[in-house]
Parts: structure tokens; sequence; C-alpha cells
């Protein structure tokens, strides 16, 4: 007897060891702290490990794949950019 399985049509899966950057986000992130490091040996400039951690916080999936600082855009251009668009259709709900 061959078994049927019914999965929904928005079925979304996370990696359970990447719930808040993807494997690009380490990438950078490990990239800019390397390059801090390099920077602090030789310059003795520490102040460039905070462009590491901002980008970390910032990159870092809060909900359903959304990062803080597409929330920040998305707010952004909620308010200046983007025209808010409401429908009414007069509540005649007889014709």
């Amino acid at each position: 007897m061959k078994k049927t399985y019914y999965y929904p049509d928005n079925l979304t899966a996370n990696s359970p060891f990447m719930k808040y950057w993807s494997i690009t986000d380490i990438a950078i992130i490990f990239g800019i702290v390397m390059l801090s490091m390099l920077l602090m040996i030789t310059l003795h400039v520490w102040l460039t490990f905070l462009i590491a951690i901002v980008y970390a916080f910032l990159s870092m999936k809060v909900t359903k794949g959304y990062s803080i600082i597409k929330f920040i855009v998305l707010y952004i251009r909620y308010l200046f950019t983007d025209e808010l668009v409401l429908k009414w259709d007069g509540g005649n709900s007889n014709e």
C-alpha cells in the first residue's frame, strides 16, 4: 500500500542552527571581524569592531526572515515615501 502525504502550499522551514543570520551574513561578519583585528594589530584602532557589532545587530533576523534593517527600511518607506491607500465601499451591502 502506497502512502500519500499532503503538505500545505506555504510550507517553509528554517535551519535550526541558522536562526538569526544567514550564511552570507555570517561570512560578512567574519570578514569584518578579521579586518578589524588586522587594523587593531597594525594601527591600534579598536573602534572598527563597532562596525561588525552594528552590522551583526542590523542583519539579525527577527521574524519570518525579516531583518532589523528591513523593518527600518519598511517603516521609513511607510512614513515618508509610500502613499497609504484606503479602500471604502460605502457600507451599502444591499446593492
